[in-house]
């Protein structure tokens, strides 16, 4: 407690006087029996007001102690008392805070185990697989408009294929059905004197998955793009799936063990080398080139040229190098404009049973 405030303390003027006037009456009264012989009641009324004034004080002073000593065991006690109903209360939300804290982290392993489960579902992939883990990274925006480039072929510079689970507007315009779809989409490399040709598939729940892959070596086939083995390899395009989709989830995650991408991921390529929406990248040196290195695209299209390459580093081989800036050409800059009309969007939930 603090020093005692004006009403706490004794009021010694009122005290003393007391004190004063009771030994002065009672003195009055032996003097005046000592030197005048008083006798009777007056003197013994005298004798009796000295002794109650006298009194009045002693008790005013014992009783002002009595009274702040009752104050501060009071004070102790509902300080005491406060102290613990705070505690209480810490201890309560604490406990809620805890219980808080243990109700997120079993969501994140739930979330984590359904993705680890759809990752590790890829190593039979079927249409119901795939889609679902594509589905898992569409939550994690772990791939720019909801799709993922792979490679395709034994040899990186050849064809690759983009596969997406989306819903589709089916607005009439490419004369496709409202739904979610499992698109795939070729990309194949430019060849000179070798005309463009497109090729893709809609991979559905009653397709076996080699017939899908039949389908797309046919269309390379029709179009005389096939050059044997080389040019396309379906079990190859499957395994770079499922390593894409690991590797971009475990990114958004940021897993100890995996690749802290900068951005989502549009392809990897190679054993090494990731493009995303936040530059080149080869995670294992650290290594990252910004897309606002890139020059703009011209506004034909058709006149994009590839004669535009950034100094390589080093440790990299110049075809290498060639390929992946000719890729990232295509992705860089990210241009700012006007929306473009979406037909399609990414779908979070998997196939429905």
């Amino acid at each position: 407690m603090g020093p005692a405030t004006r009403s706490e303390r004794p009021n010694w003027p009122w005290i003393i006087s007391c004190g004063l006037v009771g030994v002065l009456l009672i003195g009055a009264a032996f003097s005046a029996q000592h030197f005048w012989r008083w006798r009777g009641v007056s003197l013994s009324a005298m004798v009796d007001l000295g002794s109650a004034v006298l009194l009045a004080g002693v008790l005013f002073f014992l009783e002002r102690r009595f009274v702040r000593n009752v104050e501060v065991v009071a004070t102790r006690v509902a300080t005491t008392t406060a102290d613990s109903r705070i505690d209480e209360q810490s201890q309560r939300t604490a406990g809620k805070f805890e219980e808080l804290s243990r109700r997120m982290d079993d969501l994140v392993r739930e979330r984590s185990s359904r993705q680890d489960s759809a990752i590790e579902a890829l190593e039979n992939p079927t249409f119901r697989s795939v889609a679902t883990a594509l589905a898992e990274a569409n939550k994690l925006n772990a791939f720019p408009f909801g799709e993922i480039a792979v490679q395709a072929s034994r040899d990186w510079a050849e064809m690759r294929l983009a596969f997406s689970w989306v819903s589709h507007a089916g607005d009439g315009r490419f004369g496709i059905p409202a739904g979610p779809r499992l698109q795939i989409r070729g990309l194949l490399p430019h060849k000179p004197g070798v005309p463009y040709v497109s090729i893709g598939t809609t991979w559905t729940a009653g397709d076996a998955t080699e017939d899908v892959g039949d389908r797309l070596r046919q269309q390379l086939e029709q179009a005389g793009r096939w050059e044997g083995a080389q040019t396309f390899d379906w079990l190859k395009t499957l395994d770079n799936l499922s390593r894409s989709i690991e590797i971009a989830i475990r990114s958004r995650r940021r897993d100890s063990d995996g690749w802290r991408l900068a951005g989502a991921l549009f392809e990897l390529v190679g054993d090494d080398w990731a493009i995303t929406d936040g530059g080149l990248e080869c995670p294992p040196r650290e290594f990252r080139l910004d897309p606002s290195a890139f020059p703009s695209r011209p506004a034909k299209m058709g006149s994009l040229k590839y004669d535009w390459e950034p100094e390589a580093p080093p440790w990299v081989s110049s075809d290498l190098w060639h390929e992946l800036t000719r890729r990232c050409v295509s992705y860089f800059p990210v241009e700012k404009g006007p929306a473009a009309m979406t037909v399609s969007v990414p779908l979070t939930e998997g196939p429905e049973e």
